[in-house]
């Protein structure tokens, strides 16, 4: 079975959050001569805490998409993708945005949404694949 729609959503999935690198996900009002918003604003590439969870769910997401022979794991990594980008991510944010005073900006949950949406719907095409391959296996 190709699973062309798995792979291109996981792939997309993984890919669409690198966008945050160029997408303020916090600002402030107050400049600081040095840290994190020494330009005002806060991007992905500026806190270890919130690259490192942005790439262990991107490097999740990729692993996903290649365990295709073995359906059941890639249902099961998909959903750790899907934990990473629900939980790891906004919790790493706020983790490196915590007592700043800075407001969060509205990119970043959309950006997350749209990863979340783009996992779960991978989840159930591989989930649908898992039953084309039961059905074709009775008819033999």
């Amino acid at each position: 079975m190709i699973q062309t729609k798995q792979t291109v959503l996981l792939w997309l999935a993984a890919i669409l959050p690198a966008s945050l690198f160029k997408v303020a996900i916090a600002n402030t009002a107050e400049v600081t001569e040095t840290g994190i918003f020494a330009d005002g604003a806060f991007t992905l590439g500026e806190s270890a805490i919130s690259l490192s969870v942005y790439l262990l769910a991107a490097g999740v997401a990729i692993a996903t998409s290649l365990l295709y022979k073995n359906r059941a794991l890639q249902v099961k990594t998909a959903w750790a993708a899907f934990g990473v980008f629900l939980i790891g991510m906004p919790a790493a944010i706020f983790m490196a945005v915590k007592g700043t005073g800075a407001v969060p900006s509205i990119a970043v949950h959309v950006i997350i949404a749209i990863s979340l949406l783009l996992t779960f719907l991978a989840v159930r095409f591989i989930k649908k694949d898992i039953a084309i391959v039961k059905s074709m296996d009775r008819l033999r």
